[in-house]
């Protein structure tokens, strides 16, 4: 559309903009768009403006998450004087904003632009003016209390809705969807959920019932967001039917007196809860899964088994055809290591180093220089990011961007300074953990006689621990003296050999707590 040109103290007829907006369907609640887009014509009309409306359906706190109204503040920036419209329409303040910040984006590009707001149940602002601006963040206050009030009022609902017995998600399970509040079938996909249940009964498992659900519709249920027409918005959700999904439908206790009938849904349930699940008890021991890693991809490799098969004969005996034979794998590389082998190869090292006095004075030494200069490297550099002069720096920084960036987004200012709190948090946490770590490898006395005797008594002390204090003890070992690499050949200890260590998959943090934690079980010990 056109535009026409303001001139010296005022035009023939002004250009006007009305922002008109929605969030619910609830009529009681707030103007619909019609209403309030025939005030904002009939305004224009009797004061010989030009109109242009902006309308959107969004529910969205913030600016930002509007895309109409981002659109049209952009529009004023982009516009050239005699394009800009010379007022804001709007019924009320908070279709415009609803937030400190986006006031304070609204106020800022409103008054660059000179352009002045009228609000329907406000009255006229300029935007020029401290009064002005006073007002203006003065009402967001006020949006924000509405905001909480409108919390409290939403988890009043739910506990009543808890109360009468109604749903209190509004997650939708496949076959049901929520009117007035209530739980109804889907009247294309709720068949499907009692057919479901009828084979199950039959007898029919629950990966065949899967496959035959695959042909059922998809999941189509109505939304709590509004669509042009004034309509809640339909979601479609094609459901990937498997056996673990299957069941979860079946125990879905929503169903129960909805779609499926009291006495089926029961039986169901004990069907369910009188079939064996499978077995998660630990078989086999792999001490060494944590404390090597694969030369060519770094990560570890990991436990399993081949073979042992039994079977019951008729008087009940279990024979045993085959012993199981345990490997260490690697899937990335797609090789195994016999683990029988790769374990002797381990202790037959700690034997070699256990003789030889001057091997592992140099080995523990080297070790405690390299993890010790590590650790205060690092704990110096985050206490150079934690000195509270550039914390105040880093943070007055922000604040000046944020009011010399007039298109900085609403609620960035806020993001960043909760960013730079939590990096704060963190790091703070980590040089906690640094003095720790130093102050224990520091403490500790890593003489030779004290490694003599933990490598002299680590077969007693390996055989007496449980599986996970197992894994310790050889974590703590690998590590302390230059770690354990694989290949499809056996293992490799890398100082030995003086190749070069693949890169650690496992965060450094998590190794030197696993680390400390070994070497309190060794003082311990020792």
């Amino acid at each position: 559309m056109s535009f026409t040109k303001r001139v010296g103290n005022g035009d023939s007829q002004r250009i006007a903009w009305a922002y008109c907006r929605v969030s619910t369907t609830k009529d009681e609640q707030e103007l619909s768009l019609e209403e309030q887009i025939a005030w904002a014509t009939s305004y224009a009309q009797s004061n010989s403006l030009r109109l242009r409306v902006f309308s959107e359906r969004a529910s969205a706190k913030t600016i930002v998450q509007r895309p109409i109204i981002v659109s049209m503040l952009q529009a004023i920036r982009d516009a050239d004087l005699e394009q800009r419209p010379a007022l804001i329409l709007a019924t009320s303040f908070d279709r415009l904003a609803r937030d400190v910040f986006d006031s304070f984006t609204l106020f800022g590009t409103l008054r660059e632009a000179a352009v002045e707001v009228f609000v329907r149940d406000g009255g006229s602002m300029k935007m020029q003016s401290p009064v002005d601006a006073a007002i203006l963040f003065g009402r967001a206050f006020g949006g924000h209390a509405e905001n909480q009030a409108r919390s409290d009022r939403m988890k009043a609902s739910w506990e009543r809705r808890r109360r009468q017995g109604k749903p209190t998600s509004n997650k939708m399970p496949y076959g049901i969807q929520l009117l007035d509040e209530r739980d109804t079938p889907a009247p294309e996909t709720s068949a499907w959920v009692r057919r479901a249940f009828e084979w199950y009964a039959q007898g029919d498992g629950m990966l065949t019932i899967a496959r035959r659900l695959e042909s059922a519709p998809s999941h189509r249920v109505l939304t709590s967001k509004i669509g042009p027409d004034g309509q809640r918005l339909a979601r479609e959700r094609h459901t990937l039917w498997e056996a673990n999904r299957v069941r979860k439908l079946l125990e879905q206790r929503r169903y129960r007196g909805l779609i499926v009938s009291d006495d089926l849904f029961d039986k169901v349930q004990e069907m369910i809860a009188a079939k064996p699940r499978w077995s998660n008890v630990r078989k086999s021991e792999y001490p060494l899964s944590g404390s090597m890693q694969c030369a060519t991809c770094g990560r570890n490799p990991h436990g399993h088994a081949t073979g042992g098969s039994t079977r019951r004969l008729a008087n009940g005996e279990v024979r045993r055809y085959r012993n199981a034979v345990r490997y260490y794998s690697c899937y990335v590389c797609r090789y195994i290591l016999n683990a029988e082998r790769a374990e002797a190869q381990f202790f037959e090292k700690l034997a070699t180093l256990s003789a030889s006095d001057a091997l592992l004075h140099a080995w523990i030494e080297s070790e405690v220089q390299t993890s010790l200069a590590e650790l205060k490297s690092e704990l110096d550099d985050l206490q150079k990011k934690l000195d509270a002069k550039r914390l105040d720096k880093d943070r007055a920084r922000v604040w000046e961007l944020a009011m010399t960036n007039k298109s900085l987004p609403s609620g960035e200012l806020d993001r960043q300074l909760a960013r730079m709190t939590k990096d704060e948090q963190t790091a703070r946490a980590r040089a906690d953990e640094l003095l720790a770590l130093i102050s224990l490898t520091t403490k500790r006395e890593r003489t030779v006689d004290n490694a003599h005797y933990l490598l002299k008594s680590f077969r007693e002390l390996f055989q007496a621990a449980t599986y996970d204090e197992k894994r310790e003890l050889c974590f703590a070992i690998a590590e302390a003296l230059g770690g354990i690499t694989t290949t499809p050949d056996g293992i490799q200890w890398v100082r030995e050999t003086g190749i070069k260590p693949p890169p650690k998959r496992r965060p450094a943090s998590n190794i030197r707590r696993r680390d400390a934690a070994a070497y309190r079980i060794d003082s311990q010990q020792s």
